[in-house]
């Protein structure tokens, strides 16, 4: 996860998604931190459809979202100039359960 957070601060997203994707060929399970430490990697560097694509994994593996999920995605769609869509995502939250943790 440290790895992972590391490459996101450094605008490494593809390193940041490589080493996800190394964790799951090696069976070793991502938890909400590592998606998120994705997602943000993604997020900084305005790579949103890389960052929703995390998020359809996440879903997939039953890794529930949590409010720092929710934020990294509003701001890759920030910073991909895609800010409207991230407004209709927000519309569309009240019917999404996000995790408390």
């Amino acid at each position: 996860n440290a790895a992972i957070s590391a490459c996101g601060k450094c605008f490494k997203w593809q390193m940041a998604v490589a080493l996800l994707d190394l964790m799951l060929e090696d069976a070793v399970v991502p938890n909400l931190i590592s998606y998120n430490a994705a997602v943000s990697a993604c997020a900084r560097s305005g790579e949103w459809q890389i960052a929703c694509q995390l998020l359809e994994l996440m879903n997939s593996r039953r890794t529930v979202p949590d409010k720092i999920t929710s934020s990294a995605i509003m701001s890759a769609y920030e910073a991909g100039g895609q800010w409207q869509v991230g407004l209709s995502l927000l519309s569309l939250a009240d019917g999404i359960m996000w995790s408390n943790e």
